[in-house]
């Protein structure tokens, strides 16, 4: 054999080697690799059973989180109407306090008129006279 005949065998090897290594070099034996497998797949089965246990819980989330986005729209709208008619209680009470501050300063103002009046009674002459005590007979 010549050395170019050995250089072949020896490269053959080594890459026959590495082969081994690679494809089939594991650590496994036939029958290890198939319970690996089994391992494997029972293991993928119990993830999707956890899967579909949290995909039920993350639906009955998103329902109880639309049913209180739509109970937080709710109370807004009832608040925002609520805030409109203490609004518009407050503009009524201020025209009320205006009618009521008027009415105050004419009653004022009739409160001392007759204040003057019985102080200082008016002077009546002639048919003003007859008619004010007709009036007072009556």
């Amino acid at each position: 054999m010549n050395i170019r005949n050995l250089l072949i065998i020896v490269i053959i090897a080594v890459i026959g080697a590495f082969g081994y290594k690679w494809f089939g070099g594991n650590g496994l034996k036939f029958g290890e690799s198939e319970q690996r497998v089994k391992e494997l797949e029972a293991q993928f089965k119990q993830l999707e059973l956890e899967k579909a246990a949290s995909d039920q819980k993350l639906a009955s989330w998103h329902s109880k989180f639309d049913s209180i986005r739509g109970e937080d729209t709710r109370l807004k709208n009832e608040v925002a109407k609520l805030h409109q008619e203490t609004t518009a209680a407050e503009i009524e009470a201020a025209k009320s306090k205006v009618q009521l501050d008027s009415a105050r300063a004419k009653a004022e103002k009739l409160k001392f008129h007759i204040s003057q009046t019985e102080k200082a009674p008016a002077n009546r002459t002639g048919d003003e006279l007859l008619e004010s005590l007709k009036n007072k007979l009556k």
